[in-house]
């Protein structure tokens, strides 16, 4: 709120402090901090973070027992997909898991 409303300069230090940033990284390895950062979410299951997203998208206007509801709706259906079962089997078998969005 006091970034919004005072338009002042902040610190990076104190914006991670505050959560408003995640990570600082020196200039010159932001792209790789980036590319990094986009691997690692590639490699989860895309109908996860889909799904994830979604319910952090609407969840600031929603009362916390409707949040925590539609979360556990989200979840419930996706134990029903193929990447579900695809994540521990891979588990089990010591082995990256294949994702299909399905």
């Amino acid at each position: 709120m006091e970034l919004l409303l005072t338009a002042q300069p902040m610190s990076s230090d104190v914006l991670a402090t505050t959560g408003l940033i995640n990570r600082l990284v020196p200039a010159e390895d932001v792209l790789a901090a980036a590319v990094d950062l986009a691997t690692t979410i590639a490699s989860n299951a895309p109908l996860a973070a889909r799904a994830a997203r979604s319910v952090i998208r609407v969840c600031d206007d929603l009362t916390e027992a409707d949040a925590l509801a539609l979360e556990a709706k989200r979840v419930s259906e996706l134990t029903e997909t193929e990447d579900a079962r695809e994540g521990p089997l891979a588990f089990i078998e010591r082995r990256a898991p294949f994702f299909t969005g399905r």
